[in-house]
């Protein structure tokens, strides 16, 4: 018998925990009285529904029907520890609407510790269902188990350590020893670089495992194949392993995968998206790097003793592994003070995204109704409740809410979007203009913490759009949203890639910040898959989310500069040979490259996977030879604004010499008005999101005074 995740999440929707773990997980059945209990004068009904080897599972039915609070839940527990020294009890509300699952840790006689897990039906039961995987028994362990192993399964459910501190201290030790041991890679920095990309796919991997979505849902899949490897041979893991299930399984369509990768990795989904494309640490040394199988060994020691789950919106509150903290461990990881990198917490990210989505949607919203706003004036007066005296358009000035300003109060809605304002040609309006157009940028985008919690309300927003398309939705709308889910196997799915290949950009001097950033992204957009058939090829967002310089770059390119500077056949491989001829020749080939995404199966008797990977080397090609001028162009006004190089001397003072095009790489400008040109055209992007400067600017008075001392020296005294 093997674990029935869907089975599972079944009965905990249904409260039906007799079939739960006697059917799904292998308890036994048990036959005693319920027990009877009075605390703090209400009663309760504890019910025995299995047992395993000792360990009682009880089911606390409260008499008023209200879950008691967690002083309560302590009481209780101390009351049934004296019917059974071992057990776990599931309290639920009198609707079953909601579960809290108690396992006591007894750290001493005297000292316990309650870890406890909270499910509502409206959830999709994902991270509980992992831990009660714990305690699922195979019909094989039957004649060896004991009552100290039901135990210790239970313990490993339910008592997974707090992740934001400990993981983190874990996570960085073995990140440090990872590194140390990858051979073939000379410089540390690379070394240090590698590491967190093979752990970042790794990571991926980890939660898709966990997901059920690998080889036939394997959930220990990554460990298993260790296993096999090792008796193969010595450190072969990454070599063989390792190396085809990123590039040759997850990086490619089944029908262009050797013959022998089905035997080696499995039933693997193609996944593609850009993080199973070889690196460019990969590239600077192929064939060389080697690592051993114990390191390997060593990080899913570390991965095992955590729950691991997909829900993208952590409470904070459950002991878990979820793609939020991925930016805290890499926020954490990295100096702080050098780089300015800094963990923003969901609730500070998702309130100013909120804000300003809803703020920006709702002035491009024809007045006299902007939607989801809160108040009775839309159905009483027809006047648009989101304002105060009118609109910016009709009174020249800025939007006021009612009772102050939007910068002194939160927008009247309340709730979000909840579609109470919706009608069909409103859905039309946000479908067809303003969600596709929406550019929603964060110049320093970290680990992608504003982008999440972008993903996040637009989320919110699109479901408020299809939920009244499919109960309130006319002919056109409802033909629609039928073609979507009819292509599309997971509308929640088909929503997020939406949002991540319209919506979302980001630019970060760090590639491994940017790698971060796009990793999470990806695993929200893979959270929304309930089986291994709703996964379809990731998009790559390399288009949306780049590494670069934010602060230094072109915003603007001169044509005739970009034209004729240069050698004339430096671009002779493209197509077009100017540059506005070059700009539509990228621009159509990602706008395509966006299309093709969404449309599944072939066009013109060629498959998705060659289109986007014949679209995506294009772009990639165009991208590289077209930065040649474009640093050049930087250059060059460089030397127009007189600014050099300051180069430290082994003795004496530093020496300026002009900068040269080497200067220029190295600073990694990031050319705005190449990359991002059709926005910056329109006059920028709709919604700028990020951090505040948590830094005071220091002055520097050396090189001010230096730059101005004459001028004071001649200034008349009465001018002073």
């Amino acid at each position: 018998m093997k674990f029935n995740r869907s089975q599972v999440k079944k009965y905990l929707q249904l409260a039906d925990f007799t079939s739960l773990f006697i059917e799904e997980l292998g308890w036994d059945y048990v036959d005693i009285s319920p027990i009877y209990l009075k605390v703090n004068e209400e009663n309760y009904r504890i019910e025995a529904i299995c047992q395993k080897r000792g360990l009682m599972v009880y089911h606390c039915l409260p008499e008023n029907g209200i879950l008691p609070n967690s002083q309560l839940r302590k009481k209780i527990d101390i009351e049934v520890t004296s019917y059974s020294q071992e057990h776990l009890i599931i309290y639920t509300d009198k609707g079953q609407q909601k579960q809290v699952w108690q396992w006591v840790k007894r750290e001493s006689a005297t000292k316990t510790k309650a870890k406890e897990t909270t499910f509502n039906i409206t959830q999709s039961g994902e991270l509980l269902s992992q831990k009660l995987e714990s305690l699922f028994i195979d019909f094989a362990e039957e004649e060896n188990l004991t009552l100290t192993d039901v135990t210790q399964r239970t313990e490993r459910a339910f008592d997974i350590e707090k992740v934001t501190k400990d993981f983190f201290n874990k996570f960085q030790e073995r990140h440090f020893k990872f590194a140390a041991v990858i051979q073939g890679i000379e410089n540390p920095k690379d070394a240090n670089w590698y590491a967190s990309v093979v752990l970042n796919r790794l990571m991926f991997i980890y939660f898709l495992q966990k997901k059920g979505f690998l080889d036939h849902g394997n959930p220990n899949y990554l460990q298993d194949k260790l296993k096999v490897s090792q008796t193969q041979g010595k450190d072969l893991y990454y070599q063989e392993f390792l190396q085809t299930l990123f590039f040759d399984g997850f990086g490619k369509a089944e029908k262009f995968r050797k013959q022998e990768t089905a035997v080696l990795i499995g039933k693997i989904k193609y996944i593609n998206g850009g993080l199973f494309l070889p690196h460019i640490i990969e590239e600077k040394y192929r064939g060389q790097i080697r690592i051993n199988d114990a390191a390997f060994q060593d990080i899913f020691n570390l991965f095992s003793g955590y729950t691991w789950h997909l829900n993208d919106t952590p409470t904070g509150k459950d002991n878990e592994i979820n793609p939020d903290v991925l930016g805290y461990i890499f926020e954490k990881y990295i100096n702080q003070k050098e780089f300015g990198a800094y963990y923003t917490k969901p609730e500070i990210t998702n309130y100013l995204c909120e804000r300003t989505i809803n703020k920006f949607i709702s002035g491009k919203i024809n007045p006299p109704q902007p939607p989801l706003a809160k108040g009775g004036s839309e159905e009483e007066g027809g006047k648009a409740p989101f304002y105060q005296g009118g609109s910016d358009e009709e009174g020249g000035k800025a939007p006021f809410y009612k009772g102050g300003s939007d910068e002194e109060k939160a927008p009247l809605y309340k709730g979000g979007w909840g579609g109470k304002n919706l009608n069909n040609q409103l859905c039309q309006q946000l479908l067809d203009e303003i969600l596709p157009q929406l550019s929603i940028l964060d110049p320093a985008c970290g680990s992608g913490a504003f982008l999440v919690a972008a993903l996040q309300h637009l989320i919110k927003i699109y479901t408020a759009i299809f939920d009244f398309i499919q109960v309130s939705g006319n002919a056109e709308n409802q033909a629609r949203l039928r073609k979507i889910k009819q292509d599309h196997p997971s509308l929640d799915y088909y929503i997020k890639k939406r949002v991540i290949t319209d919506n979302l950009y980001g630019v970060d001097i760090m590639e491994e910040a940017v790698e971060i950033a796009k990793l999470r992204l990806f695993l929200s957009l893979v959270a929304s898959a309930e089986t291994v058939d709703d996964l379809e090829p990731l998009p790559n967002v390399d288009f949306n989310i780049m590494s670069g310089n934010s602060l230094i770059g072109l915003i603007r390119v001169d044509n005739q500069r970009f034209d004729y500077m240069g050698n004339p056949d430096i671009l002779q491989q493209l197509k077009a040979k100017d540059y506005q001829g070059i700009l539509k020749e990228k621009n159509e080939s990602i706008k395509m490259y966006k299309e093709h995404a969404f449309i599944v199966g072939k066009v013109e008797d060629t498959e998705q996977e060659d289109r986007l990977q014949f679209l995506r080397d294009h772009i990639t090609l165009v991208n590289r030879e077209s930065l040649v001028k474009l640093n050049q162009l930087l250059l060059d006004e460089f030397g127009n604004l007189k600014i050099k190089y300051e180069e430290v001397q082994l003795k004496g003072k530093p020496v300026k010499r002009v900068l040269n095009i080497a200067d220029m790489e190295v600073l990694k400008p990031f050319h705005w008005g190449y990359h991002f040109d059709q926005i910056i055209a329109q006059g920028g992007f709709d919604i700028i999101l990020g951090n505040p400067p948590w830094e005071v600017f220091q002055t520097d008075e050396k090189e001010f005074f230096q730059r101005f001392d004459n001028f004071w020296s001649i200034l008349p005294i009465n001018r002073i």
